[in-house]
């Protein structure tokens, strides 16, 4: 009874939390950002056409360059009447649940309790860039949570009843398929899902099980791969029936996307801190490729008037343009000669210009760059050798601004962009908004209260993850004692797995801002690395905390 009693004290002040902080995070201001053309505007637009049923609408410069899970978040949501923090939230919420759910044998009851608290009131969701803004990094948080909470039941289940372990697989490749293609970039995850894979098959093994349970119990874990696929298949054919290019997205899988590719393996006249491609490369460009010319024009304005020339580098050879804004800059290019107006004609426009650039490779009429290093996307610098000092000066700067929380905050978020352009936006979020004209005020008791919840954890935040490395560690020498299988094993796998994540999105993240003016911006883009790092963290000192209690009560037994 006095259990009981104490069970129905904990869940009622759970209950009550959880009720207190969706008063506190759907009572924080949305920043509308209506000229954003590129970002929050595009994606609300986006959104508005598959909401009237135009799947992206009319075919311009930007409607394949962003992935579509967030647009189709959007307008899901809007068609159920579902305002958007609320929808974020609670979606935030059941996430920490069902991963908790999950882990429940894992650690014991009372730091469940503990893990539930402290992921509830994570500061990545009161952030102004991560949470404020309407953006696709705003549903990074949620989503990883659920794919890490689905593939470790994926593992657990593994050997379990198969219907179950089917619907968990299925489960888990629709969430990973949402993931997948909220961004261009989201192989940061592979880490994880690979330790998993690798771990059920592990598992399946040691159970001893027939050869043709195995078979279809390892068929059956390829199931989320199999969906990604699936989805990226009927993506691309999608945009082929509308606009005749197959493709998720023109940046990553397109001529377009390989024309800047070949672009970066041009041999640089001289290197200039920031600037990934020079001005005076693309003149050689130029003349190698009679197509790729027809860029000139715009591309020449742009340096003398656009928006994409690095602020202040006016340089003794002209204004150059920064790190992967020359890709945007030739988007633009492309623009205003009128490429845009088809999809197929534009992709046949990239392809003859690569055609050029392959053949100017081979007759020596442009220089490869055999020091460029490696290259991993179209979206990225490649990775030199003398580039890793500065790579792993940045990186460990990056991790200490997660471990710390330090660039994470929360304000009143001003709109900016027409009433049209904001009215289109509200229309889709129905939260709480700050119109341009509207006076600061004061005393929003709500973005104080978050303030103030956030100087907890970036005290605390160093001293959490100094812990959790300790019991990392110490679970790593008790398996090198023991060189046995077990629980503490698979535990270990987990852990490493997400923070083998984190560190790949925080070392892609610091890869591209090593060399920017505006290398602040990249915390933004580190959302995924919130969740992972509490997951961490809570799970090491968790796990190690139960398994000693455990061991101590078994010793004195």
């Amino acid at each position: 009874m006095r259990a009981k009693r104490s069970d129905i004290i904990i869940y009622t002040l759970l209950i009550c939390l959880t009720l207190f902080q969706m008063w506190l995070i759907t009572g924080l201001p949305i920043a509308l950002s209506g000229n954003s053309a590129l970002d929050d505007a595009l994606l609300v637009n986006l959104s508005v056409e598959l909401r009237n049923g135009n799947w992206l609408g009319a075919y311009d410069y930007t409607t394949l360059i962003k992935n579509i899970s967030f647009p189709m978040f959007l307008s899901t949501i809007k068609g159920l009447n579902i305002s958007y923090p609320i929808a974020l939230n609670s979606l935030y919420i059941l996430g920490i649940i069902t991963f908790l759910s999950v882990i429940k044998k894992l650690v014991n009851k009372n730091w469940l309790y503990f893990m539930y608290v402290f992921m509830l009131f994570s500061p990545i969701i009161m952030d102004l860039q991560a949470y404020q803004r309407v953006y696709r990094m705003s549903i990074v948080p949620t989503t990883v949570i659920w794919v890490v909470a689905l593939f470790v039941a994926m593992y657990l289940n593994c050997a379990g009843d198969i219907k179950k372990y089917s619907c968990l697989s299925v489960l888990a490749g629709l969430v990973l398929s949402f993931f997948w293609f909220i961004r261009e970039d989201s192989i940061w995850i592979a880490p994880f899902i690979g330790g998993i894979f690798c771990l059920i098959v592990l598992k399946l093994y040691m159970k001893k099980l027939s050869k043709k349970e195995v078979i279809t119990r390892v068929a059956l874990s390829l199931i989320p791969l199999v969906l990604v696929s699936g989805t990226r298949h009927l993506i691309s054919s999608k945009n082929l029936e509308e606009y005749g290019l197959y493709t998720t997205s023109e940046l990553t899988n397109s001529e377009f996307a390989d024309m800047i590719s070949n672009i970066y393996m041009v041999k640089q006249d001289e290197d200039i801190p920031y600037v990934w491609v020079n001005r005076s490369t693309l003149e050689k460009i130029y003349e190698a490729s009679s197509t790729f010319e027809y860029l000139k024009e715009p591309m020449d304005y742009i340096y003398e008037y656009g928006y994409w020339p690095v602020h202040g580098m006016n340089l003794d050879n002209g204004t150059e343009i920064e790190k992967d804004y020359i890709m945007w800059a030739l988007r633009d290019a492309g623009m205003y000669i009128g490429l845009y107006s088809d999809a197929a004609y534009a992709e046949s426009f990239y392809k003859q210009v690569n055609y050029e650039l392959d053949v100017a490779f081979k007759t020596g009429k442009l220089e490869k760059d055999e020091d460029r290093g490696l290259v991993i996307s179209s979206l990225a610098k490649p990775l030199k050798t003398e580039d890793l000092p500065l790579l792993f000066k940045t990186f460990f700067e990056s991790l200490d601004w997660v471990v710390t929380y330090e660039k994470l905050y929360t304000s009143q978020a001003g709109s900016s962009g027409t009433y049209e352009q904001l009215a289109k936006m509200d229309g889709m979020t129905n939260g709480v908004v700050r119109l341009p004209d509207t006076a600061d005020v004061d005393d929003i008791g709500e973005i104080d209260i978050a303030n103030n919840i956030m100087k907890l954890y970036k005290w605390s935040g160093t001293m959490i993850f100094v812990m959790a490395i300790a019991c990392y560690a110490a679970i790593f020498v008790y398996l090198i004692r023991n060189r046995k299988y077990g629980i503490d094993f698979e535990v270990f796998c987990i852990i490493t797995g997400i923070l083998g994540s984190m560190c790949v999105l925080i070392g892609g993240v610091s890869m591209n801002y090593m060399e920017a003016w505006n290398s602040d911006l990249r915390n933004s883009y580190m959302a995924g690395a919130y969740p992972l790092l509490q997951m961490f963290n809570l799970l090491s000192i968790g796990y190690c905390h139960t398994v000693y209690k455990e061991r101590v009560r078994w010793i004195k037994g």
